[in-house]
């Protein structure tokens, strides 16, 4: 769709015909009232994004204890595989971000089709995922790290893995406070599985 030219010059003189603007004639006089403005919606921006704050972000944004137990991808591949008895393969992202998307055999009415998981990283996967934290906002932004335990997890809640056979293969998480999450997250999974089952 074009501009109506006369409608556009019929606009501007509208605007003009008291003459040239004061805040475009003396941009310096409004200089302090803009850059107040701005302060002000920047911190209404912050109080906004406070309220929108993960409850343990803090924690999962952390390197320290969040970057141990590193594992290839190709044997965590191997593990599943072998250990786990799954057909599955990765493919790698067209992101170029170092992640690629993990896919399962799973059974179907028609016999199995491979089905999406999760994303790993590769070629290497500490065992904690770790969060990714914008700086402007403070708020979570995706993940610098993807950990195997959260490919794991998605593993269990998709059926590939009991949770059993998972912690047979990779081990039972440490209890400590930066397994918390990961535990409360399949205890959580456990309980709804009960009560569909009870319905």
């Amino acid at each position: 769709m074009g501009v109506d030219r006369k409608e556009t010059l019929h606009l501007i003189k509208d605007l003009l015909k008291g003459g040239t603007p004061k805040w475009y004639a003396h941009p310096e006089d409004y200089k302090a009232m803009v850059q107040e403005w701005h302060k002000e919606a920047h911190e209404n921006l912050m109080a906004e994004c406070r309220s929108y704050k993960v409850d343990d972000q803090d924690s999962l944004a952390n390197p320290a204890g969040r970057r141990v137990n590193i594992m290839p991808a190709a044997v965590f591949m191997r593990k599943l595989r072998t250990e786990g008895g799954l057909t599955c393969f990765s493919h790698d992202s067209t992101l170029k971000d170092g992640s690629a998307s993990l896919f399962v055999l799973m059974p179907t009415r028609n016999g199995g089709e491979f089905q999406p998981m999760c994303s790993i990283q590769v070629p290497l996967m500490w065992e904690w995922s770790l969060l990714r934290l914008d700086p402007r906002t403070g708020l979570p932004s995706g993940f610098r790290d993807i950990g195997w335990r959260s490919a794991v997890r998605c593993l269990i809640f998709n059926g590939a893995l009991t949770e059993k056979r998972a912690h047979e293969i990779f081990g039972k998480p440490r209890i400590c406070a930066v397994s918390r999450r990961y535990r409360r997250m399949l205890f959580d999974f456990n309980n709804n599985m009960r009560r569909q089952n009870a319905a």
